[in-house]
């Protein structure tokens, strides 16, 4: 079975999960910002730009309300979920509001590298409705596939992300022939890998290999898991732009640049 091979937790010095350190060995997952901001019914990010990656964000107990220089305004619901696959370059900004009355606010962001024939291409972006989700039994398939079938929407990389909800003393597996590298995160409760348990909004590295995967619910648990293929180019970054070759950070940087100019102009930035 596969196993952990790193916990990391969440800190208020460093609230990204993944980070430069690990960056390489996770490709094409590039950054993970997870968790609840608590006592805020409202959390507002301005204008930033992204190239060369896809921003997945999925709210919970929150509604995401997104803006960005391509022209889409859009709110993403509670449990839903919006693709923002920023290509030669974007701008965007996105509000945070509770929902239900509640005063703490969850956030799941993860960023997918683009492969090389995509990561100076124009903007590909949707937004899923929880409706429009794929369930499988316990298992809502954000990305990717599982048990045989596809999510909502097609993309390129060869990525699942799952989105699944276990009652206490369940249990839930996972293989896939070419997605071997990954992680798993618990938005709530307690569940166990092996010999290692793994707390709530705790991330858990899992060991790279074709073996299969087994979850155990410890509690009433809900978490996401994120698997791909090993990633075959570089990365190279500098701040929101991910790509995998200078060149092609160098020609996003120049249509962002330019996007700037563009949203000062109209007295958006």
């Amino acid at each position: 079975m596969k196993k952990l091979t790193k916990i990391i937790d969440r800190t208020p010095s460093n609230p990204a999960y993944i980070t430069h350190k690990i960056r390489q060995q996770l490709a094409p997952f590039v950054l993970f910002d997870a968790g609840r901001v608590v006592g805020q019914e409202d959390l507002f990010v301005g204008w930033h730009p992204h190239s060369g990656v896809a921003t997945v964000t999925l709210p919970y107990d929150a509604k995401l309300v997104h803006q960005d220089s391509m022209g889409n305004q859009d709110t993403i619901e509670d449990q839903g979920l919006q693709w923002m696959a920023s290509g030669k370059g974007i701008w965007h900004k996105e509000s945070y509001q509770g929902t239900n009355t509640k005063t703490d606010i969850g956030i799941m962001q993860l960023w997918i590298l683009l492969p090389p024939n995509e990561e100076i291409a124009n903007t590909r972006y949707f937004n899923l409705k929880n409706k429009d989700i794929v369930q499988v039994e316990n298992t809502r398939i954000l990305l990717g596939s599982y048990q045989g079938n596809k999510a909502s929407h097609t993309i390129s990389q060869d990525v699942s992300y799952l989105d699944v909800n276990l009652k206490a003393g369940e249990s839930w597996h996972f293989q896939h022939p070419s997605q071997t590298r990954g992680f798993i995160y618990p938005r709530s409760g307690q569940l166990r890998i092996g010999e290692d348990i793994l707390n709530t909004e705790s991330l858990g590295l899992l060991e790279e290999s074709k073996d299969p995967l087994e979850v155990i619910a410890m509690t009433d648990t809900q978490f996401v898991l994120a698997v791909s293929s090993p990633w075959p180019h570089k990365v190279v970054h500098q701040y929101g732009q991910m790509h995998t070759n200078l060149l092609a950070l160098e020609i996003a940087s120049n249509e962002i640049q330019s996007q700037a100019k563009q949203l000062q102009k109209s007295g958006l930035l």
